[in-house]
């Protein structure tokens, strides 16, 4: 399951629609948004991040087909996709301002609901499939053989 989470697409899908957003909107000055500097930057952050969240599953996926348990490698794979999504989400809604606090389905809102929809969403990824504090125990105690938390 861990593994599995990293690799579900939600931060793709995000990168997607706010790629769209950016390609369609102006800014301050009448210019599209993908021009701008920090917007160019957080698409390339994002797409990066979810080549190695994809790259994460798919190696945990690859251990559990050769017969292996991918107790670290699930573990650091939905820490990292986790995290990454909700970094992605914060850094989209920023950019895109008092637009990007309109909830989905009302009228205003940035990429279809896209962004919204991901910041509340964000949250809950860090929990199912064990929450991101029973991850970086296990990674802590497991890989690194640091000693257990108090």
């Amino acid at each position: 399951e861990r593994g599995v989470v990293g690799g579900s697409g939600e931060g793709a899908l995000l990168w997607e629609q706010a790629r769209a957003w950016a390609e369609s909107s102006t800014g301050p000055g009448g210019r599209p948004r993908i021009e701008e500097q920090p917007v160019r930057q957080a698409l390339a952050r994002t797409r990066i991040d979810n080549e190695v969240s994809w790259l994460l599953a798919q190696r945990s996926a690859w251990i559990a087909a050769t017969g292996g348990l991918p107790s670290i490698e699930g573990s650091m794979a939905k820490l990292f996709a986790t995290q990454a999504f909700q970094r992605a989400a914060r850094v989209f809604q920023d950019l895109a301002g008092a637009e990007g606090l309109v909830r989905a389905g009302q009228d205003g809102t940035v990429a279809g609901g896209a962004i919204d929809r991901a910041v509340r969403h964000a949250p809950v990824t860090t929990i199912y499939g064990g929450t991101s504090e029973i991850q970086r125990n296990n990674i802590a105690l497991r890989h690194l053989g640091l000693p257990r938390s108090g």
